[in-house]
This record gives C-alpha cells, structure tokens and sequence, in this order.
C-alpha cells in the first residue's frame, strides 16, 4: 500500500472512531470543551488573571429508542485572560509588564457540567443573577 493511501486510511480510521466515541463524552445538548490553551500560538502566553466565570445553556429532545426526551445541557466555565511578560519599547528589561495575547485572547476551561432529561416536560434556560441553568 502506497505510504499515501496508507495516511488517508488511518485519518480515515481516526474521524469513524472519533465520530462513535465523542458523543459518548458530550453533553446532551451542547459539549462543555475547555477552549484551546493560551500557548498555542505563542509560547509567552499563559493564563494569569482570573475573570469572572461564565455560563452558557442549551434546550434538545434526546431520542432513546422509541423514548423522546426533553434535554438540557447547562455548562460553568472559568475565564482567565492570556497573557504574556514584554519589555515596552526603549526601556530596561527590569520594567517588563504583562499584556493581553491576541490569539485566543482568553481561555475557558470547564468547571462544571450538568445534563439533564425528562419525558414530561421541555426544560428552559434561566438567567439566575449569576449564570445560566435548566430549569
């Protein structure tokens, strides 16, 4: 098998597992990923200040068999800016100060996931103040 076919059937191979095995990782509704780390693009980035956390939610029908399911998939996230240490321009290396990256500026990482179904009802999203959750 040329080394080419060879690449394509295990990329090929890879996507059919990815595709039985992800759902079995996500949310009903919505997956709750963890975004891309702040060094990916630059080595200097590191998530250092801390935001604010938050939310986000999303409503489904999960079917299961002949059963339908109302879902609800509510997702926490804390939120850290990226940044990195520079020396401004024309001056000592002692006065270096942190700024933002600009790729990704921010990164989220999951803190809590909360799926939820029923047979009776549709769920809703509510704002509580605070965050976003099924209701």
């Amino acid at each position: 098998m040329k080394p080419r076919r060879r690449m394509l059937l295990v990329i090929a191979t890879l996507l059919l597992l990815a595709s039985i095995v992800m759902p079995l990782f996500a949310g009903y509704c919505q997956p709750c990923f963890s975004s891309l780390p702040c060094n990916i693009i630059d080595p200097a980035c590191v998530e250092r200040t801390e935001l604010s956390p938050t939310s986000s939610c999303a409503v489904c029908q999960v079917e299961e068999g002949d059963l339908v399911y109302f879902a609800c998939t509510d997702c926490l996230f804390r939120r850290f800016l990226c940044e990195k240490r520079v020396a401004p321009p024309y001056a000592s290396s002692s006065s270096e100060e942190w700024v933002q990256c600009s790729a990704p500026p921010y990164r989220l990482i999951v803190q809590e996931e909360n799926n939820h179904r029923r047979l009776d009802r549709p769920y809703t999203c509510v704002w509580t103040g605070e965050r976003y959750l099924c209701q």
